[in-house]
């Protein structure tokens, strides 16, 4: 465990000082802010500037890009707290050479809240700052193959609400129902070849060292309490690392896409197994699995068809059984068959809608209802969203709405709230319920460059 945390501290070491030598000697630097993506309602993570080259550039050529946001965050619920206060900073870019292409994206946060709410002084140290390298990797293409090499991000899916295929990249959970799955994307370790011929593209995963899904720390609010034990806990979470492998068959024409996905990999999710109850000691548990998979989608004009099916061969899950009034977290292994079907519309007059019904089944179906609306006015530079998740059932509505104001070019500034009432949680899970007391309001004002 410890020779791959150092692995990656290596590769980080290695190349951001080149990285800084080269910006050095060559400094042409292009800026550029976040793109907005049609069919949703939060700011692209992608940017891409298409500016061709001078005759007489550089061969060396760097987009560097970024933001520095003051973030607040405050609990309205029970009990009422500061969940986040302070500055954040964002870096992304990539690096073309002639030899190859490198691309990283990273961020620091520093969090003042836990201090402030006096919460565990070893805890809140930890986000004074906290700092994530989300994507570090190397790409290079020769005739029609592609590969690359690091830390990478790969989207296998267009669920907004529930993971239905998307199950290669892991998650940062650390937010859990106030963020979205695009944002809470971080990169696996991977070595990625790409094969393209005609329509169709062939993509092969090798991941050595897999990554699993990050959750809040204990002693955050929403974390595990401190007098808690879990053991294999971190970022690499088994003492002997198994090798992950996977196919996409993606297949294009001029009415849309269809892929089929084929892995062999550990639940991301983190699966909490009880040692002894009596000492509150638990352990995570992440073991292999076989998936298939079959994403579609259908362009018409101005709409987006997706569909979204998987079948999970005896995956590890999180079981409870009640022990003395009290649901204690158990494992097992079951297969669960995942489906997804939902419309993106892209209207420049009626705004940017999503409609998404999705649901997995265990030994009982779940599922999740997912409405949202988002719309520009006064030239964009005024963006209005909303959106509405049900948690298997009606009565269990999470409510979210935010405005954007775009002050110039390179400031602005982003009011949200979210409510969330679980009325009728499953007895699939219990935590479910308390996710009542997390309603949230929260301000921010970004600096672009």
């Amino acid at each position: 465990m410890k020779s791959q945390v150092s692995l990656t501290k290596a590769m980080s070491a290695y190349i951001l000082p080149v990285l800084a030598l080269i910006f050095i000697s060559y400094p042409t630097i292009s800026l550029s802010s976040e793109d907005e993506f049609d069919f949703g309602f939060e700011d692209s993570e992608e940017n891409k500037d298409q500016r061709p080259l001078e005759k007489k550039s550089s061969p060396f050529k760097i987009d560097l890009n970024g933001n520095i946001t003051l973030k607040s965050s405050r609990q309205i619920g029970s009990p009422k707290r500061w969940n986040y206060l302070g500055p954040s900073l964002k870096l992304k870019g990539s690096l073309n050479t002639p030899y190859a292409f490198l691309k990283f994206d990273g961020d620091s946060e520093f969090n003042l809240a836990f201090k402030i709410e006096k919460d565990d002084e070893t805890f809140s140290k930890k986000h004074l700052p906290k700092s994530r390298l989300r994507e570090i990797y190397v790409q290079k293409s020769f005739g029609k193959h592609t590969i690359y090499l690091g830390k990478k991000i790969v989207v296998w899916g267009k669920a907004d609400a529930l993971v239905i295929t998307d199950v290669l990249t892991p998650k940062d959970n650390s937010l859990l129902l106030l963020t979205d799955i695009e944002k809470s994307r971080t990169g696996q370790l991977l070595f990625e070849w790409d094969f393209y011929l005609k329509n169709i593209e062939l993509n092969l995963y090798a991941i050595p060292f897999p990554l699993y899904n990050l959750y809040p720390d204990q002693g955050h609010p929403y974390g595990l309490p401190l007098n808690y034990t879990v053991k294999n806990q971190g970022e690499f979470t088994k003492k002997e690392q198994n090798s992950e492998g996977a196919l996409r068959i993606n297949y294009e024409s001029d009415w849309g896409s269809t892929a089929f996905l084929l892995a062999s990999i550990h639940n991301r999710d983190s699966v909490l197994e009880t040692i002894n109850i009596f000492d509150l000691s638990f352990q995570e548990k992440h073991e292999r699995y076989l998936f298939l998979g079959l994403t579609m989608d259908i362009a018409l004009k101005k709409m987006l068809l997706k569909t979204e099916m998987a079948y999970e061969k005896e995956k590890l899950t999180q079981t409870y059984t009640e022990f003395f009034g009290q649901q204690i977290p158990t494992v097992a292994k079951q297969n669960v068959l995942s489906l997804m079907g939902g419309v993106d519309y892209n209207h420049n007059r009626w705004g940017n809608w999503i409609f998404e019904i999705s649901g997995s089944k265990i030994e009982k179906w779940s599922h999740l209802l997912l409405m949202s609306f988002s719309k520009n006015f006064l030239n964009e530079d005024l963006k209005l969203s909303a959106s509405i998740t049900f948690y298997d059932h009606l009565k269990n509505p999470s409510l979210s709405a935010s405005s954007s104001y775009r002050i110039n070019d390179s400031l602005k500034a982003t009011l949200s709230s979210t409510l969330i009432d679980i009325q009728k949680p499953l007895d699939s899970n219990p935590m479910l319920s308390g996710l009542s007391e997390m309603d949230q309001i929260g301000l921010e004002i970004k600096y672009l460059f």
